[in-house]
């Protein structure tokens, strides 16, 4: 789960306020160029925001180099696809809790030609069966059990998990949790977590990890052999080489390293696989 950075200063808040009164007040047909008069407001988190997930995508976890990533609503905030009659979640322009950093291939409709696949969040904003969507602000955002998962909700991105081969998956199972299932599955698609470029270069990190967990659990058995075998020279100089490597994988882990949640969601199965000397890892 990612945490905001918590130094809102009075100005911004000022400045949000009055943004927000300035939309509130507008009528429909003008509220979207009101909005877009204000932009500034929250692109002025970007770099905050951006140094809470060390310049990595909320969604995607790529880092930014050249692109400028943008501040995405979490609710849309000019239209919702599929629903005409919605005019956006417009009173939440300007709420921290609803804006994200994410990259353009996450925010933005675009198509995946090797794939022949378009994805990418857009105005998409889809509810659960069981879920009522808020028009108005008097309206209550808790009955609305959206579908697409918030990397700032602590349980949401265990809903998704990752293969070796870099493509990530639902983790829940669809007969026994078919609403988690679903919403994994969704949000998978509309943040275009599987886009091609994306894939491949999550695959490359995941075969780093796949070579260097190979790596420990050959040090890791011949450590424990030797010390079955009271051969404590060999044990001690196994056990060195299995810490070393074991540190190794705990880096990759960490949240400023390239597709740590893809690296942490591994070893969570590799642990439940059998490699039970991997649960001594530890991240904040």
């Amino acid at each position: 789960m990612l945490m905001r950075p918590n130094w809102y200063c009075l100005d911004w808040r000022a400045q949000a306020d009055a943004a927000k009164r300035a939309v509130d007040a507008a009528g429909d047909e003008i509220r979207a160029d009101v909005i877009n008069k204000y932009s500034y407001i929250w692109s002025n988190l970007k770099d905050a925001y951006g140094e809470t997930s060390e310049d990595k995508c909320w969604y995607c976890e790529t880092i930014r180099n050249r692109d400028d990533f943008a501040i995405d609503h979490y609710c849309p905030k000019g239209a919702v696809f599929g629903v005409p009659e919605h005019k956006g979640y417009y009173w939440l322009c300007f709420k921290p809790n609803n804006l994200m950093f994410s990259c353009r291939y996450c925010n933005e409709r675009r198509r995946d030609k090797e794939r022949s696949f378009t994805g990418g969040k857009g105005s998409f904003f889809p509810l659960g069966e069981k879920g009522v969507r808020a028009f108005a602000e008097t309206d209550e955002l808790e009955d609305e059990r959206p579908i697409l998962l918030a990397p700032t909700e602590v349980s949401d991105p265990t809903l998704i998990g990752c293969r070796f081969d870099g493509e990530v998956f639902p983790t829940s199972d669809k007969q026994a949790a078919p609403e988690d299932f679903k919403r994994g599955e969704v949000s998978i698609n509309l943040y275009h977590l599987n886009h091609s470029r994306l894939a491949k270069a999550r695959a490359q990190i995941c075969a780093q990890l796949k070579e260097l967990l190979d790596r420990t659990d050959a040090w890791f058995r011949r450590y424990m052999r030797a010390e079955l075998a009271g051969k404590v020279e060999l044990a001690n100089q196994a056990r060195l080489s299995y810490k070393e490597n074991l540190n190794m994988i705990a880096r990759m882990g960490d949240r400023a390293k390239p597709y740590a949640g893809a690296v942490r969601s591994l070893i969570k199965q590799e642990i439940a696989d059998g490699r039970e000397w991997l649960s001594c890892i530890i991240w904040a």
